[in-house]
């Protein structure tokens, strides 16, 4: 498991992968399986929501969340805050997959957004986890 953000999070994590931001130029994400699906659901493609988190953060699953969380640090980085949560009940898609040097990771809600974020590929096991606890294996 990634880094254990439990006690910033005030719950036991489930599972957890460090992330990195996607490139925010993007606003709009053709987002493949999951613009299809998204689609099919509404019609529209899913407009990129993610909040900001700085350079690296945390993305953790709970009972009963899906918790963005910034990290900070010099040379350890730590959980520093929780940027955004979402009740589990509001994902309706998860991928991992695509890109060259680092993975992509799109979460899907129900809302129509979505948050995009990258990890490095020796990480994507991680972000694999965190999609398999959350239904989407």
């Amino acid at each position: 498991m990634a880094t254990d953000a439990s006690n910033l999070i005030g719950m036991p994590q489930l599972a957890a992968v460090r992330v990195m931001s996607k490139g925010s130029t993007t606003k709009m994400l053709t987002l493949g399986t999951l613009g299809i699906a998204m689609a099919e659901h509404s019609g529209r493609q899913a407009k990129n929501n993610t909040p900001a988190f700085g350079r690296v953060g945390l993305l953790a699953v709970t009972a009963h969340e899906l918790v963005l969380v910034s990290m900070a640090g010099a040379i350890t980085l730590k959980p520093k805050d929780v940027v955004a949560r979402v009740p589990r009940s509001a994902v309706i898609a998860m991928e991992v997959g695509g890109g060259v040097a680092s993975t992509r990771v799109v979460v899907l809600f129900a809302d129509g957004t979505a948050w995009a974020v990258e990890v490095p590929k020796n990480t994507a096991k991680h972000a694999r986890a965190v999609a398999a606890e959350l239904g989407f294996a």
